[in-house]
């Protein structure tokens, strides 16, 4: 028995400077360092801040559809056998009328035309093209719409930030509530258990005197047990909360925190607050601005659907120089190469759609 202490002891003496280590790398947080802490280093706000950062860059994508497209191209053909064609036989009477003129054939000898044909190739083996192309957006209904759309997705983007905000140190409040409850939980319970045990230590003393009877210690001796039970899915649920604070402020896990707002203080200046002594603003709240932007976007979606009855129009200018060879020469200078350019417009003008446009709108 004595050498059963004297382990106990030195495993608490082992102990000890791991749990003191424990408690000095513990982060300290308030209630308000926690929120501000939160809004650094939380998930939610990372990706809110992300998507602020997503719709600038959609706006410049938008953008930059109406701005000038240019695009090069090139192409080389090898015809390993030039397409024939059959052609009308128009060479023999041109030959013969030619022949009859000079007095080499009399008329009465013509054969005409005739159903024979006879074949033809066209092309060369070797063709190589290459030019660049140009495009430019002058009207297109649904372009003006799209950047309208676009820059208020940036509005939406950056108030979804603050609501994001908002909702970041609200989760945070409830999950540090939610400690300081398990904590104080816990607190009642060891303390109950820990009376219990005295209890049942006194009832066993009695119990041998033969004051009380053996079935009055085993009901406390169930109570005891029970409570050792309860306090330990305490200590899980506590652990468990614990997790949610560090998950919902951002942080590591594995990282070891400690609270320091007291439970009674928190809850006096919650009371202290008189709300209903504020005055209250609609306009002014998050989530109402929010819908106020999104009814803008749903405006601009309509829109688009109405401009879809307007016609679009597009500049083009095309560049193109061609070598056509029956031997892969094109780097000769001394060969031809044809080039070719044209600009023009392209006009699309919407007719009939089968009433798909007038159902969308």
């Amino acid at each position: 028995m004595k050498n059963k202490i004297i382990a106990v002891l030195v495993l608490i003496l082992l102990a000890t400077p791991w749990l003191s280590a424990q408690q000095i790398n513990a982060k300290a947080f308030t209630l308000k360092q926690a929120q501000e802490y939160a809004v650094q280093n939380s998930y939610k706000m990372q990706n809110a801040a992300k998507d602020i950062n997503i719709a600038r860059f959609r706006v410049s994508q938008t953008t930059a559809i109406g701005l000038p497209q240019v695009s090069g191209s090139a192409s080389y053909q090898h015809f390993i056998n030039i397409p024939t064609q059959l052609m009308p036989n128009f060479l023999t009477p041109a030959v013969e009328a030619v022949l009859v003129q000079h007095g080499l054939l009399s008329a009465d000898s013509l054969t005409g035309m005739g159903s024979d044909k006879f074949k033809v190739q066209f092309g060369s083996k070797h063709t190589l093209t290459a030019g660049i192309s140009a495009s430019q957006l002058i009207f297109d209904g649904s372009y003006i719409v799209g950047l309208q759309a676009a820059k208020i997705y940036v509005s939406l983007s950056t108030n979804s930030l603050k609501k994001t905000e908002q909702d970041v140190r609200e989760d945070v409040a409830q999950a540090y509530y939610l400690v300081l409850v398990a904590q104080e939980n816990r607190k009642v319970l060891a303390a109950t258990l820990e009376n219990l045990n005295k209890n049942l230590g006194e009832m066993k003393e009695i119990y041998k005197n033969g004051f009380i009877e053996n079935t009055d210690v085993d009901q406390v001796q169930l109570l005891v047990s029970s409570l050792s039970n309860t306090l330990l899915t305490v200590d899980q649920q506590l652990e468990l909360a614990n997790n949610m604070l560090k998950y919902q402020m951002g942080m590591d896990i594995n990282e070891n925190i400690t609270l320091t707002d007291p439970l009674d203080a928190l809850l006096n200046d919650a009371i202290g607050q008189n709300l209903f002594t504020k005055s209250f603003d609609p306009e002014q709240h998050i989530s109402l601005k929010l819908m106020h932007i999104q009814q803008d976007l749903y405006k601009l979606n309509l829109k688009k659907d109405m401009y879809a009855y307007l016609p679009s129009l597009v500049a083009i200018y095309s560049y193109q120089y061609n070598a056509q060879r029956n031997t892969f020469d094109f780097t000769h200078k001394d060969k031809d190469w044809f080039k070719t350019s044209l600009w023009g417009l392209n006009l699309n003008i919407p007719i009939w759609s089968s009433g798909n446009r007038k159902i969308s709108v």
